[in-house]
Formats: C-alpha cells, sequence, structure tokens
C-alpha cells in the first residue's frame, strides 16, 4: 500500500515548508500487549517517563483535579503521567496490560504504585479514587 503523508514540523531549521513523501506501508496487527512488550517500544517509553506533562495535560490537571486526591492513571505504561503527577501531591495508582512496561516504570522507583489491570476489569473497589486520568504521551 502507498500513500502519501504531508509532514509540518517547525523543529526543523532546513524544513520550511510541508514535504511531500511517498512511503511504503508494510502494517501488521499487533494486540496491545504485543506493541508494548517490544523491547525498543519499553526503552522509547522507560526514556520518557522523567519527561513529565505536556502543557495541555498539565491544563487538564490544574483545571480539573484537585491536589492530593487518589488517581488511576489508566495505562500508565512506564510511569510518565504517574511521575509527575505524584510529584505535585496527588496519591498515584497506575495501571497497565503491559508487564514490560511496568516493569520498566518500577525500575525508575520502587515508590509507585503499579499494577498490572484491564480497563474493563479493574480490581478496585468503588470510589476508590477521585478520578482516573489517561495521558497517551507526547505529540
Amino acid at each position: 500500500m502507498h500513500t502519501t503523508i504531508y509532514w509540518f514540523c517547525s523543529e526543523l531549521d532546513w524544513l520550511r515548508s510541508p514535504t511531500r513523501v511517498t512511503i511504503t506501508l508494510h502494517m501488521e496487527k499487533l494486540t496491545v500487549e504485543q506493541k508494548y512488550s517490544d523491547p525498543a517500544v519499553v526503552g522509547f517509553w522507560q526514556r520518557l517517563a522523567r519527561q513529565g506533562l505536556q502543557q495541555a495535560e498539565q491544563v487538564v490537571v490544574d483545571r480539573y483535579l484537585s491536589p492530593g486526591g487518589p488517581l488511576l492513571d489508566v495505562g500508565c505504561g512506564a510511569g510518565r503521567a504517574l511521575f509527575a503527577l505524584s510529584a505535585q501531591g496527588f496519591r498515584v495508582t497506575g495501571i497497565d496490560l503491559s508487564l514490560p512496561m511496568l516493569r520498566a516504570g518500577h525500575q525508575l522507583t520502587r515508590h509507585a504504585a503499579f499494577g498490572g489491570a484491564d480497563l474493563l476489569y479493574l480490581p478496585f473497589a468503588g470510589h476508590s479514587f477521585s478520578a482516573a486520568v489517561m495521558f497517551l504521551g507526547p505529540c
């Protein structure tokens, strides 16, 4: 399959206008567990885990979440949002389907609550958290 991608990136000095790139896509279907078990993917997210929230994510936190409240970080991965929210005084529990991602986050700190869980079958009693967040990462 061929597709045309228009790439806009203001951070590259040499790119003054959109560049048209034609690429061939070789896509295969992966489950979430398969994708986030790949060592390269896990390593990428582990390196990114200490970079904190994006500006738009911080706006959401400031506007809608009460400091200190218990939060559930759904799809926490290696802990990027979990670490940032914990540093702001929230009591955060992170859940993810990917055990390799959870291990990567646990390697960064032993003081965070990481757990393997499926969003559809949460292992928590009702009203355990004041809010649940799902931040997808940098764009």
